[in-house]
């Protein structure tokens, strides 16, 4: 094992959801390109947002991570990585700086990298991901959220990025945090993965596969997804009338996958319903924040998507100063075209 890995990762991905996470986790995150992965997915859940606030243990994070540590090899980062931990965002990611607290008693000399997306497209994501774990509830009722004293609902602050994002430059000092926007890896993703490398401290990868992973259903959809959920159980169910086990997921799927076939494609091509709510409710909620978030990290590739966000000439990724990203020097330029 590397002596510099002892003290833990030396790369945290916190998400956000819905911004490439997947891709990132399966096609980036691997060996092959210097990056080891210390826990899964639920493992990441069960040791570090799972626990009992007044019974969390440093200690018993630890020795977790202690296994996986002794295995990685020479050269490589030792990371995490987890949408979770930047929250759950069906119910308000109300454990987002929890999360982001336990991160740095445990971690301190991680680096933070942040993957953010243009919030309505996000929001509308969100929302097909809220119908593919079971969800029933409309996008109205869903965004709306009306809910008992107590209990947590969606809530579109969180995708007002510069707050979390000035909270683990917080943390962890502003040169060990790097934003990236899924806009910037969708329209150059070799270049998001050496800048990414150089911010981690390793070569970066000869090449990485384009191909897109987890893609949603269309939103013209939902309507018969609904209907669908009713059929069966899941984590955000709260209408079932039947459970059809194993046969309701599959009847999910393959809705999901009619209406990306001809003529159904053609059909959905046009039918944005869930976009239409989500540009009524949230027009104008994110552009201050997105320009402090300029403010803070700089020109960033793919940002001049982004409301409110305005730079001027091409939007290229420069060289920030130490106490920007903290990226390297080098200067990369990228297209901007969406998710």
């Amino acid at each position: 094992m590397d002596s510099a890995n002892a003290a833990g990762p030396r790369l945290i991905h916190i998400g956000y959801h819905k911004t490439g996470t997947t891709w990132l986790q399966r096609t980036l995150f691997v060996p092959e390109n210097g990056y080891v992965q210390l826990l899964d997915h639920r493992e990441i859940f069960e040791t570090l947002v799972r626990p009992y606030p007044l019974a969390f243990d440093p200690e018993e994070v630890a020795a977790r991570v202690a296994g996986p540590l002794a295995q990685v090899p020479v050269g490589c980062v030792p990371m995490l990585s987890s949408e979770i931990l930047s929250g759950n965002p069906f119910f308000g990611a109300r454990d987002c700086l929890l999360c982001a607290e336990r991160l740095k008693i445990c971690f301190p000399r991680a680096r933070i990298l942040i993957t953010i997306r243009e919030q309505l497209a996000a929001i509308v994501s969100t929302y097909m991901q809220y119908l593919r774990r079971a969800g029933t509830l409309s996008p109205q009722d869903f965004f709306d959220a009306r809910v008992e004293p107590g209990y947590g609902a969606f809530d579109h602050r969180h995708f007002q990025y510069d707050r979390l994002v000035a909270e683990y430059r917080r943390l962890f000092g502003a040169g060990n945090v790097l934003v990236v926007a899924n806009e910037a890896l969708a329209a150059d993703p070799m270049a998001v993965a050496t800048q990414v490398a150089e911010f981690s401290g390793i070569a970066g990868p000869r090449q990485v596969n384009r191909a897109r992973v987890g893609a949603s259903a269309p939103e013209a959809a939902v309507g018969a997804l609904r209907v669908v959920n009713l059929l069966r159980s899941g984590p955000t169910s709260t209408a079932t009338l039947v459970d059809l086990g194993a046969a309701g997921h599959w009847l999910h799927r393959g809705t999901s996958k009619l209406f990306q076939l001809p003529p159904w494609r053609r059909y959905a091509a046009g039918r944005r319903p869930v976009l239409e709510v989500v540009r009524r409710r949230y027009a104008g909620a994110f552009a201050e924040s997105n320009q402090r978030l300029l403010e803070m990290i700089g020109p960033t590739p793919g940002l001049s998507r982004y409301e409110g966000v305005s730079m001027t000439g091409s939007d290229t990724h420069f060289a920030p100063d130490p106490e920007g990203q903290g990226a390297s020097r080098a200067a990369t330029t990228l297209n901007s075209s969406g998710a």
